[in-house]
């Protein structure tokens, strides 16, 4: 296997012209010393802009060392004329210098004859290299059954996310780096399946299309966490709200329903959380409501720490 085999070669990386003739293919023990002279070294001119969240988000998997950045994964070069050149894996080395700590990768090289072989390399690891999708994580979940499909599991992990932010009207980018994580959102998920599984039950016999709404990302989120704080009235009202049977004027729930149909209005993700929270807190508050209007406030969820 292909390793830095004493301390006499890492002074080599540092010193030498081409300090990356010292790497050889195989397993590989990267401490971040060496991962900053990779970076340096190596660059491939035509390489994507660094994404720093990327960076923060590896980073913060390989300090707290909880399985979720696997050990050996694949960083690859191209050789040409004696030279070599990152063409994969630019921020897990910046995630390993960023973090201080020693991570295993696996590494490979492709002979080039030329730049323009070089470049093609480049190209079929940068459209190929995609990361999971939520669905491809969450499909074989102990959680997922007749009742709680993997669709649905998978936007109960977004919710998660709104959560774990507490409900700050912030990009995903921005998030926390657990919010980021797909499998740490995917251990949030487990700790609300009840409050899941109860909401998911409300809409039993509705019409598919008349659930949409209230099965987004943000509107679940907001019902979970009044269904673990305020049981008894979150039930009642997000039922009523979701099986629309009779709903009077001035009842939150159909104001609810009324706003996120406007006509003309196209709410984003968050907004259509905010106006669930807006239902919910006047309901809980026992308020008549006619005409839902977004505050320009951050959104709260009346009787829960949210």
């Amino acid at each position: 296997m292909g390793h830095f085999n004493n301390q006499k070669e890492e002074v080599m990386l540092e010193r030498t012209p081409n300090p990356m003739t010292v790497i050889s293919e195989g397993r590989t023990l990267v401490t971040p010393l060496m991962a900053n002279t990779i970076l340096n070294a190596t660059r491939f001119i035509g390489q994507r802009k660094l994404q720093a969240h990327h960076v923060d988000k590896w980073a913060m998997m390989m300090v707290e060392g909880r399985g979720e950045f696997l050990q050996y994964q694949g960083i690859s070069f191209g050789r040409l004329k004696g030279a070599l050149y990152l063409l994969n894996g630019q921020h897990r080395l910046n995630a390993v210098v960023k973090s201080g700590r020693a991570t295993g990768f696996d590494f490979t090289i492709y002979d080039c004859a030329d730049e323009s072989e070089l470049a093609k390399y480049y190209a079929r690891f940068d459209s190929e290299h995609l990361s999971r999708s939520l669905k491809d994580i969450v499909a074989n979940d102990p959680l997922v059954g007749k009742d709680f499909p993997p669709a649905y599991l998978a936007r109960v992990c977004e919710a998660v996310s709104f959560i774990e932010s507490r409900f700050k009207n912030v990009s995903s980018r921005k998030m926390s780096g657990a919010a980021r994580i797909k499998e740490r959102r995917l251990e949030g998920a487990h700790t609300w399946e009840r409050e899941a599984r109860q909401y998911r039950g409300f809409a039993k016999g509705v019409a598919v299309m008349n659930q949409h709404r209230f099965f987004s990302a943000a509107p679940l989120a907001v019902a979970m966490v009044t269904l673990r704080y305020q049981p008894d009235q979150a039930s009642d009202f997000w039922e009523r709200a979701i099986k629309n049977d009779g709903l009077k004027i001035g009842d939150p729930a159909r104001a609810l329903i009324e706003a996120w149909k406007r006509n003309g209005v196209n709410w984003t993700r968050y907004q259509t959380g905010h106006l669930a929270a807006v239902a919910w807190n006047a309901a809980f508050e026992d308020q008549e409501l006619k005409i839902i209007r977004l505050p320009k406030d951050e959104m709260f969820i009346s009787g829960t720490p949210y």
